[in-house]
């Protein structure tokens, strides 16, 4: 890989890189690329009343936010 694009891959996705390592001709026109990708909306009960209370705490409530989320999440059912 060039050295540029090895500076280049730390800050852009890898979809871009991967366009500019196959063609590295300067994008003209809109490109459409397919990939398979799944989106999950949750709503979580409460939530927004327990993210008002934690940001209240400061950086130590908005830790504890993600921890809870990440345990939530976490579980397997």
């Amino acid at each position: 890989m060039l050295p540029i694009l090895d500076t280049l891959v730390s800050y852009v996705p890898a979809l871009v890189t991967r366009r500019l390592t196959t063609d590295p001709a300067p994008i003209t026109a809109p490109l459409l690329e397919r990939s398979p990708a799944v989106a999950l909306f949750a709503d979580v009960s409460g939530f927004t009343p327990l993210a008002e209370r934690l940001s209240q705490r400061g950086p130590q409530g908005i830790e504890e936010l993600s921890r809870l989320l990440n345990t939530y999440f976490g579980q397997t059912r």
